[in-house]
């Protein structure tokens, strides 16, 4: 079976990604570590400017308020884990007032 990936767009309020950033991470490394079966759970942020040498300004996000996520599931069973983790739970509880949009993309990886 492919394994799941989910790519996520988070729109953060203005002035709440330091609150935001705080939350996700320590739900990134409980991800990451506690659930069997979750193989990827990165957190990314727009480069700035002149962050990353060879990249045109026009590749870069213009708005600093959005981090993406790129996660990888083993399987169905292990994404089942993850979206009924606690640890899902209380980053949504932390994160609700801080999040002003969220896309989500749902994935299959190609082996």
């Amino acid at each position: 079976m492919s394994k799941i990936a989910l790519v996520v767009e988070i729109d953060v309020v203005e002035g709440q990604m330091e609150p935001f950033m705080e939350a996700l991470m320590t739900h990134a490394a409980n991800s990451q570590g506690d659930e069997k079966g979750t193989l990827n759970f990165d957190v990314l942020r727009g480069a700035t400017p002149g962050e990353v040498k060879g990249v045109l300004d026009e590749w870069l996000p213009s708005d600093t308020n959005k981090v993406w996520l790129y996660e990888l599931y083993e399987d169905q069973a292990a994404m089942d884990i993850h979206m009924e983790a606690a640890s899902l739970a209380e980053y949504r509880n932390k994160a609700e007032d801080l999040v002003k949009a969220m896309k989500v993309i749902t994935c299959m990886r190609v082996d």
